[in-house]
């Protein structure tokens, strides 16, 4: 009788998880867009293309930081009535915290609180944000969206039901929930 042959090496070895490729950051609702150009200009980075938003699409202003080694894609995101920023680059984790130094953004903390609040339409824009910001191995947060999924609005149930499915490692480009499958 013949043994069954070994598995590759590669499927008997879990993959190493990998830094995400993407950081997203949630900006505050009284943080307007000429708040972020102000912030921009002032940091000395590129405006380098504006994406106008669509039904399929949402609105962006791409930029370059000033080493022209990350981009900064600000987002307004009109399905979730919110504005973010995706940065791209090899210093993500620098760039996303000049933004926080610059802009008036989100916290987790914030979110998290959020998430809970009595007002349908910021509890569901919170959920958005926190599914787009953390990744899915945060479990509080897998926590607090799964719990809006049974919450008694139809409002805060869909967001939580299309925040959920957000809810993975960031590794695509996708800087937006709506294009969500």
């Amino acid at each position: 009788m013949e043994e069954p042959a070994a598995a590759p090496i590669d499927e008997a070895i879990p993959p190493t998880p990998t830094p995400p490729d993407l950081v997203r950051v949630a900006l505050h609702p009284e943080t307007s867009r000429d708040d972020v150009d102000d912030a921009m200009c002032a940091r000395g980075w590129l405006l380098v293309q504006i994406v106008t938003g669509t039904s399929e699409h949402p609105a962006q202003s791409i930029f370059l930081t000033k080493d022209r080694h990350s981009l900064l894609y600000y987002v307004e995101d009109a399905v979730i009535d919110a504005a973010y920023f995706v940065v791209r680059g090899p210093r993500l984790d620098d760039v996303a915290a000049e933004i926080r130094a610059s802009v008036r953004c989100m916290s987790r903390s914030e979110l998290l609180l959020n998430a809970r609040s009595p007002d349908d339409a910021t509890a569901a824009r919170a959920l958005f944000l926190l599914a787009i910001t953390a990744l899915g191995t945060d479990t509080e947060v897998v926590a607090v969206i799964d719990a809006a999924r049974s919450h008694e609005s139809e409002t805060v149930r869909d967001a939580a039901r299309l925040a959920y499915r957000t809810l993975v490692p960031q590794r695509d480009a996708e800087p937006s929930p709506s294009e969500a499958p």
